[in-house]
C-alpha cells in the first residue's frame, strides 16, 4: 500500500513541470535565433556576391566579345577576393551580358537541425552604351563674340556629330551663302544667327551647351630646356620629339615624324608644302604637339598634306594638338592643304582659328575645341573621336539589372 501512494503523490506532484517545459520551449527559440543569425550571415555574402558580380559585368559588356568572359571572371576575383564560387558569364543574342555565381554559406546554428550550409545565388545582366546621340565633336568657346563664321565654298559633312557654339553674341554665328554645312545637330547657346541666302539644317538656338571637360584637366609637360630652331629646304626629313622653336620647312619638304610630344615654343613652323606623316605610328603609338605660348603655332601654306594620329595609351593617350593653359587669345592660321587627316583631340581653346584657300579636311575621328572657327573654302569631313564631349543634353548610358536569390 505504501509502495502504491508515494508513486501516486509522484505523479501528481508538479513542482519539476517549470523547468522541463523551459527546456522543451528553448529548443524552438534557440532554432529560430540560430536561423536568424546563419541568414544573416548569407544575406551578407550575398551582397558581396552581388556587388562582385554587377562590377564584372558591366566591364564585361564594355570589352569585345571574345575577351569579356576572361575580363570579367578577373574583376570578379579582385573584388570577391576568393578563388571559390566561381561565376558563369555569356553574351546574349541582344548583345547584353549576364553573369551568374551561386555559393555557399556554412551553417552554424542550423546544423542541429541538419542544414550544413545555406545556397545563394546572384546575377546580373549589363546592356553596353551606345554612342550618346547628339555627342559634341567640336566646341567652339567664344561667348561675347561671333564664335563661327562660315564663308563661300565651305561644305563641311559630320552627320553623325554635333556642333556646339557657346557665343551669346548678336549674332552668335553667321552662315553665307555658297556653303553646307551637315552635322546632326548644330547647337547655339545664343538667341540669334544669321543665314545669308542659306538655310542650315538641324539648326537650334538658346540651346544649352556643353561645357568644357578638358579645361584644367590635361597634362602639361616640362618645356624648359634646349630649343631646336632651323630650316629645311626640300627632300625628307625626320624629326624626333623634342623642344622645338622657329623651324621652316621650305620647297617641299616632307617631314617624318618618329612617335612621341613635341613641344613648340616661342616659334612658328612655317610649312610650304610637303607631307607630314609618321609611319611608324602604329599599335597605339602616335605622336602629339603641345604649343607652349602664345606665339608657338603651325602655319601651314602651299598644298601641306598631313596624316598625325595621336597616341591612345600613356599620358598624352588621344591627345595630337593642344596648347598650355590660360593663354590670350591669338589667331591660328591653316592655309591651303592636300588634305588633313587627323585623329585624336585638337584642344586649341585660346586661338581663333581658320582654315583658309581650299583647305581639304578629312579626318576619321577628331574632336575640336577653339575660341572662335572661320571656315573659308574648306572642304571637310569627319567624325566623333576618341575623345567627345558629352552634350549638355546627355546620351545613352550602359546598365545593369540584378537579381539575388537566398534559398531557403
Amino acid at each position: 500500500m505504501r509502495l502504491a501512494s508515494n508513486i501516486v503523490r509522484f505523479l501528481g506532484d508538479a513542482r519539476g513541470n517549470i523547468a522541463v517545459i523551459f527546456a522543451l520551449a528553448l529548443l524552438p527559440t534557440l532554432a529560430a535565433v540560430g536561423s536568424a543569425v546563419d541568414y544573416s550571415r548569407a544575406a551578407s555574402e550575398q551582397t558581396r556576391l552581388q556587388a562582385a558580380i554587377d562590377a564584372a559585368v558591366l566591364r564585361g559588356v564594355e570589352a569585345e566579345a571574345g575577351s569579356r568572359t576572361a575580363l570579367a571572371t578577373k574583376i570578379f576575383a579582385d573584388i570577391y577576393g576568393q578563388a571559390t564560387p566561381v561565376p558563369n558569364f555569356s553574351t546574349n543574342a541582344d548583345g547584353s551580358f549576364t553573369g551568374t555565381v551561386q555559393g555557399l554559406v556554412s551553417a552554424q546554428f542550423l546544423q542541429v537541425v541538419g542544414r550544413s550550409a545555406i545556397p545563394v545565388e546572384v546575377s546580373a545582366t549589363a546592356v553596353k552604351a551606345e554612342p550618346a546621340p547628339g555627342a559634341v565633336c567640336v566646341l567652339v568657346l567664344a561667348s561675347n563674340e561671333q564664335g563661327l563664321t562660315l564663308n563661300s565654298g565651305a561644305n563641311i559633312n559630320a552627320p553623325n556629330c554635333q556642333i556646339d557654339i557657346k557665343s551669346t553674341a548678336n549674332p552668335a554665328a553667321m552662315f553665307n551663302s555658297g556653303s553646307t554645312f551637315n552635322f546632326e545637330k548644330v547647337c547655339v547657346q545664343g538667341a540669334r544667327v544669321t543665314q545669308n541666302s542659306i538655310t542650315i539644317p538641324n539648326l537650334q538656338t538658346n540651346c544649352a551647351t556643353a561645357s568644357d571637360p578638358f579645361a584644367g584637366k590635361l597634362p602639361v609637360p616640362n618645356t624648359s630646356g634646349n630649343c631646336i630652331s632651323t630650316n629645311y629646304n626640300g627632300g625628307t626629313v625626320s624629326l624626333s620629339p623634342g623642344i622645338y622653336c622657329n623651324i621652316t620647312f621650305n620647297s617641299t619638304t616632307n617631314v617624318n615624324f618618329l612617335p612621341g610630344l613635341y613641344i613648340i615654343r616661342n616659334g612658328t613652323w612655317n610649312a610650304n608644302g610637303g607631307v607630314w606623316a609618321c609611319p611608324t605610328c602604329t599599335g597605339g603609338a602616335g605622336v602629339t604637339f603641345y604649343f607652349a605660348d602664345s606665339g608657338s603655332k603651325f602655319q601651314f601654306n602651299s598644298g601641306v598634306k598631313t596624316t598625325l594620329t595621336a597616341p591612345t595609351t600613356g599620358t598624352y593617350a588621344g591627345i595630337l594638338f593642344f596648347e598650355a593653359p590660360n593663354l590670350s587669345k591669338s589667331d591660328f592660321i591653316f592655309n591651303q592643304s592636300q588634305g588633313f587627316d587627323w585623329t585624336g583631340l585638337v584642344y586649341l581653346p585660346s586661338r581663333n582659328v581658320t582654315f583658309n584657300s581650299s583647305s581639304q579636311v578629312s579626318s576619321g575621328n577628331v574632336t575640336l575645341v577653339f575660341n572662335k572657327l572661320i571656315l573659308n573654302g574648306t572642304k571637310w569631313s569627319f567624325d566623333k573621336g576618341p575623345k567627345t564631349i558629352p552634350s549638355a543634353s546627355g546620351g545613352g548610358a550602359q546598365s545593369a539589372s540584378s537579381t539575388a536569390r537566398l534559398k531557403s
